[in-house]
């Protein structure tokens, strides 16, 4: 294998992954949940792209925004008719996780019945392809790579430097003291699921367009963004950059020594790794002092 092609494919894979693992993060940053219907929301977006444009003939940008719109109303009733009865029912980390579990079967299945489990194209057309020494890659790509530094640096100056972001570190370190001191923990919640749900949204239409659709495409990116905040530390937006950036170059440079199915045991290794030795993660709060 070509060792530019190698970093090419690594600035590309981590430019995807940085967009799933952001968004994952900001959930749980927020709520303190493995939000599993994170992966329900990634499948959903581009779905509704592909209904927008391929079925009812809209043009394509148009129709990308009507699908962010669709997955972020999904996000706010997921947030209002199950999230929240749970908090005020004061249902446990566990019981939330179990309900996310539940909602990502239902989406998963509703887009299986509504658009069959066939593989769908959103572009038929072929993109086009640029070269860069000996790495090939297209215009999809290039728009991955420019979209994931974009939302990704504008999502670290919103969580560092904006109210809203202090706000989701207040409530998500202690949602009573927080509401105590004028902050309302609701709405944050709210803006967060909507938020993430955007970047996730994003996420999924690059990919779909990039690889094509079925109803099962968001829990591999899902498995990947947990992985990499517990490698970065879940306290640690920094840290899921460098996880992500590491992880994705470990398991491409692995390709040189052993086939690439391989590389979803390469990433468990590295967490397991992580968790024996240093559970804190890059940079963030140890994992046994945290919920799941």
């Amino acid at each position: 294998m070509l060792v530019g092609q190698v970093i090419v494919n690594s600035v590309i894979v981590v430019s995807q992954l940085l967009l799933v693992s952001i968004s994952f993060y900001v959930i749980y940053r927020t709520l303190r949940i493995f939000h599993f219907a994170h992966a329900g929301l990634y499948a959903f977006s581009p779905y509704l792209l592909y209904t927008f444009h391929n079925i009812l003939g809209l043009n394509l940008v148009g129709s990308i925004l009507g699908a962010l719109i669709g997955v972020c109303l999904l996000a706010y009733l997921l947030n209002h008719f199950i999230h929240r009865h749970l908090r005020e029912k004061k249902a446990s980390t566990l019981v939330h996780l179990i309900a996310s579990m539940g909602a990502y079967l239902i989406i998963q299945n509703m887009i299986s019945i509504m658009w069959g489990d066939d593989t769908k194209a959103i572009i038929t057309c072929t993109p086009t392809t640029y070269s860069l020494g000996d790495a090939y890659f297209t215009t999809i790509h290039t728009l991955i790579v420019v979209i994931s530094i974009t939302l990704t640096v504008a999502t670290v100056m919103i969580l560092k430097y904006t109210k809203y972001g202090m706000q989701i570190t207040a409530v998500g370190e202690n949602s009573d003291l927080s509401s105590n001191l004028g902050i309302h923990p609701e709405r944050v919640y709210t803006l967060a699921f909507i938020f993430s749900a955007c970047v996730a949204g994003i996420a999924g239409i690059l990919i779909g367009i990039d690889t094509n659709l079925v109803p099962t495409m968001g829990f591999h990116p899902l498995m990947m963004a947990v992985i990499i905040v517990v490698v970065g530390g879940v306290g640690s937006i920094r840290g899921v950059i460098i996880a992500t950036i590491g992880i994705v170059t470990i398991q491409n440079v692995a390709t040189y020594f052993i086939a690439s199915q391989w590389q979803d045991l390469i990433a468990f290794g590295v967490m397991l790794l992580f968790l024996i030795i240093k559970p804190e993660g890059v940079s963030g709060k140890p994992v046994q002092d945290l919920k799941v």
